[in-house]
Order: C-alpha cells, then sequence, then structure tokens
C-alpha cells in the first residue's frame, strides 16, 4: 500500500504554557505528479495565502529559492546545514 504525503500548514499557538501547532490547511500530494517538488509547490502555493501579514512561514531546506518566489513567500525562515553561506544581492538602504 503506498504512503499518502501530506502537508500541514499550522500557526503556532499557545494553550498556558504549552505551545502546540494549530492546523490551518491540509495538502494532498496530487496523484498525477507525486514529486516532492509538486507537492512542495504546491504546499507553499496554499500556505503563502493562509498566513498573516505579521506571520514568516518556517520552511525545511528541501524548499529552493525559486518554489518560494513563485509562491510570493516574502518573509520566511529556512532551517538549512550548519555550513550554509547566504547573502544579500543588494545591499539594504
Amino acid at each position: 500500500m503506498p504512503a499518502i504525503p501530506i502537508g500541514l500548514v499550522a500557526r503556532v499557538g499557545r494553550v498556558g504554557t504549552q505551545r502546540l501547532g494549530v492546523p490551518l490547511v491540509l495538502v494532498r500530494a496530487d496523484t498525477a505528479d507525486p514529486r516532492p517538488a509538486a507537492h512542495e509547490r504546491a504546499l507553499l502555493k496554499a500556505a503563502v495565502p493562509a498566513a498573516a501579514d505579521d506571520d514568516a512561514l518556517v520552511l525545511d531546506a528541501g524548499f529552493a529559492i525559486r518554489q518560494r518566489r513563485e509562491a510570493g513567500a516574502t518573509s520566511y525562515v529556512v532551517r538549512a546545514a550548519k555550513n550554509v553561506t547566504a547573502r544579500r544581492a543588494v545591499l539594504p538602504d
């Protein structure tokens, strides 16, 4: 029996002192195109509109920069390798 990949978009909430994820959107992988890259694009496409103005998406390193730009994600944090090098193409004002 094959696996059914499901992506989860959640907002971090709090009950007392316990932090927990409040599910906003569940995205199932498309059966016509079950590749991980296609599922990641669909997940980002659902996550960007679900995010509030002051939210930042927290993503794993598997989400490519191109996918994030195509989805319109502007505020995000990416978990990357310890030896990652990052820079801006243009210096901030």
